[in-house]
């Protein structure tokens, strides 16, 4: 889940790829790992900080689904030392048995983890995973256009209701995500394995689509803050940013269900840079490390230490409010049922 620091992001990797073609050419031999993570979902300057603290340099490669991260890890073992799947996507790794066991006694920080994210179902002894990031996905909106923006997913997957927005809405490229709304609009569980259940959603999506302008995980919020969309499912993080952009940004959690998703950091089993991967992850657990990647990405920290040290406006930003008791949902596996979603996914995609 990325967010927009593009400006200095882009300056960022200038500088570094500079400095990498300097250490190429005087021979340079430093130990490298690779971390393969959400499209800026860390500040650069943290990996900067790690590199000058041990002497190991991090290399950055992104994707942009939690499908994708699963794909490139199967098709290239050994080539990732630190990934961050979130929540239902460890719990898959896990069975297929992908991810490396984490050791504790490398790992000294895990006892700032927020109690809220201790013993969650996809790795309730956080065997294989430590909860990194934590954020919502809902309904993000222009409040000089949308005055009656839709509270439930009910309402925004309405056609008559969404319909004066024809051409200026967009839904997130993620089929669980999409789905999942799609399912709680109806009543269900985004974790749906019933077959009815989510060709029910796909129905639903498909008398939708003709008011959709794009299915987008990449930009979504560049294209509402430029105001060529109007209405849209969107990720907390990216959106709260967006607001710095256009003032007329508006965010909320759906009360027929809000996904929650954590994020988390993970050592494929492949790796083969074990203890260099526990001492990344326990330096991104530092409270005051977790709090500059907080205040970069505006997405929750799932380091309770951490909390104290972000700035209270960050904190107060609507995107970093938890959704209250009974509207929070958790993805998780669906196991068998995933090859429907899919098969429903590529048929609405493909009209």
């Amino acid at each position: 889940m990325k967010n927009p620091h593009l400006p200095r992001f882009t300056a960022a990797v200038l500088l570094l790829a500079a400095g990498l073609l300097l250490a190429a050419c005087a021979g340079d031999r430093r130990e490298t790992i690779s971390l393969f993570i959400w499209d800026d979902f860390i500040d650069p300057d943290v990996l900067t900080q790690f590199e000058d603290e041990t002497g190991i340099r991090v290399i950055v490669s992104n994707y942009s689904s939690n499908e994708d991260l699963l794909a490139k890890l199967q098709v290239s073992p050994g080539q990732y030392d630190v990934i961050v799947p979130s929540d239902y996507m460890v719990q898959i790794m896990r069975r297929m048995e992908l991810l490396a066991p984490l050791d504790y006694g490398l790992l000294t920080t895990v006892e700032h983890i927020d109690e809220r994210f201790q013993g969650l179902p996809y790795d309730p002894e956080m065997d294989h995973s430590v909860p990194y990031l934590w954020g919502t996905t809902g309904i993000a909106y222009l409040e000089n256009v949308v005055t009656d923006p839709p509270r439930t997913w009910r309402e925004f997957f309405d056609p008559d209701r969404s319909a004066p927005y024809r051409g200026r809405i967009s839904l997130l490229d993620d089929s669980r995500e999409v789905l999942g709304a799609a399912l709680m609009a109806l009543g269900h569980s985004p974790n749906s394995r019933d077959e009815a259940e989510i060709r029910a959603a796909g129905e639903l999506l498909r008398a939708f689509l003709p008011l959709v302008a794009k299915f987008d995980s990449d930009a979504f919020e560049d294209s509402l803050a430029a105001e060529s969309t109007v209405l849209i499912q969107g990720w907390s993080g990216e959106i709260t940013l967006a607001k710095d952009e256009n003032e007329e940004i508006r965010y909320l959690l759906p009360q027929d269900g809000t996904v929650v998703f954590v994020d988390n950091l993970a050592i494929p089993a492949s790796s083969r840079k074990i203890e260099q991967a526990h001492l990344l992850i326990d330096f991104l657990g530092r409270p005051e490390i977790a709090a500059q990647i907080v205040e970069f990405t505006y997405f929750g920290s799932a380091n309770a230490s951490a909390n104290e040290r972000v700035d209270p406006e960050v904190l107060e930003a609507p995107g970093l409010q938890y959704p209250p008791p009974g509207v929070a949902r958790y993805l998780e596996d669906v196991e068998e049922a995933a090859d429907l979603y899919e098969r429903v996914w590529l048929e609405l995609k493909s009209r």
